[in-house]
């Protein structure tokens, strides 16, 4: 009985001294230019997945796939000027309570909604300018002040649908101003200091049917700040869209479509390369094709194969397509083509398009 009290004590005092420790080292990883991100996950191609083609085609601007949730609205809002004022102990647990918090909207700057005060520089950098102390008197990259350092820390509960199980979820922020620290029900999931580019993590082993919490902290300056030195209004916070969505556990990973013109400049070159994510831990064969249409809806190219993955991320690339007499896209005459990707099992079942 001693030594189980024992060994309790001594991994409390440990779990202590190793979240203290995280903590402690927090300021150090956000001025760490090598230290980009954690966990996230690859970027790729700019497109969202949907149950079929026709789903694709009929899609609005707004949607985010045939399967997601979009998470914008109001959260729980704590601000503080001081790094070292944050929360720290227990913000990111499922049952913290945050009664005593604010509420702020998102996406939107915290800057325009009552938290801190916007700053209007042009060639210098907005911790360094004269006016606004206890700001530095120059540049000390990568470095940027460790006590004055306004933080903002968000949460949000939300509930995933019973149907989600058995596919992968992914979280994602198309953009977050400040290096942030993402928690998931109770977990570290991740860090960004990529203001302007998505950040996507996988939540699927974390997530469950029914409620989930997602909690994140948000510092206004890292070293990152050092490549955001222009003529504009420096604002924080989560200025874009929040959501998950689901991918079926084969899916399109990324693409890569290369619509060229031939040495004269009068017929289309049509390359595609496409990976495939496969998450079914066993080699698995598919179906894998693509068409191109114009603005009437007329089919103009297409290609069709039968394949199989191997790995985890196979990629693979169609037979280069010549298409003549395309319509060229220029500034008086913006004609656009719709391509269309789908992927198949081999039973011929839909599994996923874009």
């Amino acid at each position: 009985m001693k030594k189980s009290i024992c060994l309790m004590s001594l991994l409390l005092i440990f779990t202590h001294i190793s979240f203290a420790q995280l903590q402690k080292n927090r300021y150090a990883e956000i001025t760490n230019p090598k230290l980009v991100h954690i966990n996230k996950m690859e970027p790729h191609a700019t497109f969202y997945s949907f149950a079929n083609a026709k789903e694709a085609q009929n899609a609005n601007l707004a949607s985010k796939g045939s399967k997601f949730l979009m998470l914008n609205g109001t959260w729980k809002f704590n601000y503080v000027d001081n790094f070292s004022h944050r929360p720290m102990d227990d913000f990111y647990k499922e049952n913290f309570d945050t009664s005593s918090w604010k509420e702020i909207k998102v996406p939107g700057n915290w800057e325009v909604q009552g938290f801190g005060y916007p700053i209007y520089v042009n060639a210098t950098y907005e911790f360094t300018s004269p006016g606004h102390a206890p700001f530095w008197n120059k540049p000390n990259p990568p470095l940027v002040p460790e006590e004055f350092n306004p933080t903002g820390t968000y949460r949000r509960e939300f509930e995933i649908p019973d149907s989600w199980k058995g596919e992968d979820i992914i979280l994602a922020f198309d953009g977050i101003k400040g290096a942030s620290y993402i928690y998931f029900n109770g977990e570290f999931l991740g860090m960004t200091k990529d203001s302007k580019l998505p950040a996507r993590f996988d939540i699927s082993t974390i997530a469950k049917a029914g409620k989930n919490v997602i909690a994140l902290q948000t510092y206004r300056w890292s070293s990152a700040s050092y490549l955001e030195c222009q003529d504009f209004w420096r604002l924080s916070g989560i200025e874009r869209d929040v959501y998950v969505y689901t991918r079926p556990k084969m899916h399109i990973a990324d693409f890569f479509a290369k619509p060229l013109l031939d040495k004269n400049y009068e017929n289309g070159v049509f390359n595609l390369d496409v990976q495939v994510k496969n998450s079914n831990n066993k080699p698995t064969t598919f179906t894998l094709n693509y068409e191109i249409a114009d603005a009437t809806g007329k089919s103009i190219a297409k290609d069709s194969k039968t394949l199989t993955a191997e790995k985890s991320v196979s990629e693979f690339s169609f037979n280069e397509k010549n298409i003549p007499g395309v319509k060229k896209w220029s500034a008086e005459s913006p004609d656009l083509y719709s391509l269309v990707i789908e992927l198949k099992d081999n039973n011929g079942k839909v599994l996923e398009a874009t």
